[in-house]
């Protein structure tokens, strides 16, 4: 407070001592409104320090839900969690219908001086020897027909004394297919070349050790997929 105002003050109840002496002997003062008011104005000190913050208020009831923000942009994808654990064995299915059966569409076995073995054979409806190793196979065009697959064909070393050629041995036995060069078979038919490789005959280092071939006949069996 200003040294003024305190003197402004102390006078003014220096009047008011004065002027009501007889009173003052008498009274205490107990009540702000026992003082002048333009007097009381100026009693007003300095603003005290803050006091200690009150305990906390009970919460307050859940206020109403506001309204729905818009959708945020989409996060970055997060890492791959582990593998799940193997999932147990699932029941055994029923078995299957059987399929159709399936056969060769032509099938067959010549003996080496070209005869037909009618009960080893199917679809076949000749074979002839047309020179030493050169066979012609026709087959029946409701079962198969020139170009449409290759045969498949080996020698029947079952009618052969030596399987593989041994020093001094008669050879191997080597069964090819052509359809073409002459002699040529005609109609629906493909020709069969049997060989027989020599390996002592000339299988020296002079060619190379190169076997020799020769046209030989020999039994052979074929099928037509």
């Amino acid at each position: 407070m200003h040294r003024s105002t305190v003197l402004l003050i102390a006078a003014g109840l220096f009047v008011a001592l004065t002027s009501t002496a007889v009173a003052a002997r008498q009274y205490v003062i107990t009540s702000t409104k026992q003082i002048s008011p333009s007097v009381l104005k100026q009693l007003k000190g300095r603003t005290g320090a803050q006091g200690k913050p009150g305990p906390t208020g009970a919460t307050g009831a859940v206020g109403a839900a506001g309204p729905r923000g818009i959708q945020g942009p989409q996060g970055i994808a997060g890492p791959a969690g582990p593998a799940g654990a193997t999932g147990a064995t699932g029941a055994t299915g029923a078995a299957g219908t059987s399929g159709a059966p399936v056969s060769a569409r032509a099938y067959g076995s010549v003996d080496a001086n070209g005869t037909l073995r009618a009960t080893l054979s199917s679809g076949v409806t000749q074979a002839t020897r047309v020179s030493a190793g050169v066979y012609c196979v026709t087959i029946d065009p409701t079962r198969w027909t020139r170009g449409s697959s290759w045969p498949v064909v080996t020698s029947d070393y079952a009618d052969n004394s030596e399987l593989f050629d041994t020093p001094g041995g008669a050879g191997d036995h080597l069964v090819t297919v052509r359809y073409s060069s002459a002699p040529t078979c005609t109609g629906n038919a493909f020709r069969v070349v049997a060989t027989r490789l020599d390996l002592d005959a000339d299988a020296t280092a002079s060619n190379g050790h190169q076997p020799r071939a020769t046209l030989s006949d020999e039994p052979f069996s074929f099928v037509l997929p």
